[in-house]
């Protein structure tokens, strides 16, 4: 059974930035109106919704999306890490050592903060005061995660949205890997209770000339 883990891009998506534009969509031909087919002119922030952070955000000679083979978007040893965390926590190496024995071995870790459950509720609050993973705990991943290639977050970004004081230390570790580059997919959702999903596939549309992309995510769960 397969379930989709990416949220539907709207035009009410919370956005972690006034930078990040809106959602567009325009009829450039239309059914409705008497055209022989729809089509649709979309416009969007590449950063936004459940989207897929590559290297080049933060590093200029970092890979993109486009540069990466196809291998890098399917998982095939993912774990979900419960760290529970409200209102600008901070995810630190302490919180994540107590998974270490179970998710040393994935590729994919999902790091499930609770914080998601306000997306719909309470966009703003989502949006603006969201928990962020620490420089520190990002090191922390790297060193003692040796498959690791992804790490995924139900929050709207890594790292808080309301100030950068952290300097965007932990997107700037993940991706700065040379040999091992771990990319990252922020707004997640992650209310699937206890269950882990066997595989994950996250897929972006290929953009050339953009670092990263929103992507579609799909679990593959056993059949309950």
């Amino acid at each position: 059974m397969y379930r989709r883990l990416s949220h539907t891009i709207t035009q009410d998506t919370p956005r972690s930035s006034p930078l990040v534009a809106p959602l567009e969509v325009a009829p450039v031909l239309e059914l409705a109106r008497g055209d022989n087919s729809n089509l649709y002119r979309v416009a969007l922030t590449n950063h936004y919704g459940t989207h897929i952070d590559a290297p080049n955000h933060f590093h200029a000679a970092g890979l993109r999306l486009v540069d990466l083979p196809g291998e890098a978007f399917v998982f095939h040893a993912p774990c979900v890490l419960d760290v529970p965390k409200g209102d600008l926590g901070l995810i630190t190496p302490e919180d994540l050592a107590p998974h270490e024995g179970r998710a040393a071995g994935s590729d994919l870790v999902m790091l499930r903060t609770g914080f998601g459950a306000l997306r719909a509720s309470d966009p703003v609050r989502y949006a603006s005061r969201n928990p962020g993973l620490s420089g520190e705990a990002a090191a922390y991943l790297v060193e003692r995660f040796p498959l690791l290639r992804c790490l995924a977050l139900d929050t709207i970004s890594l790292e808080w949205t309301s100030d950068d004081s952290h300097g965007w230390a932990a997107h700037r570790v993940l991706l700065g890997q040379r040999d091992r580059p771990v990319l990252v997919i922020e707004d997640l959702c992650l209310d699937f209770g206890g269950r882990t999903p066997g595989r994950v596939f996250a897929f972006p549309l290929l953009v050339d000339g953009v670092d990263s992309f929103p992507c579609t995510v799909l679990g593959e769960f056993a059949d309950a």
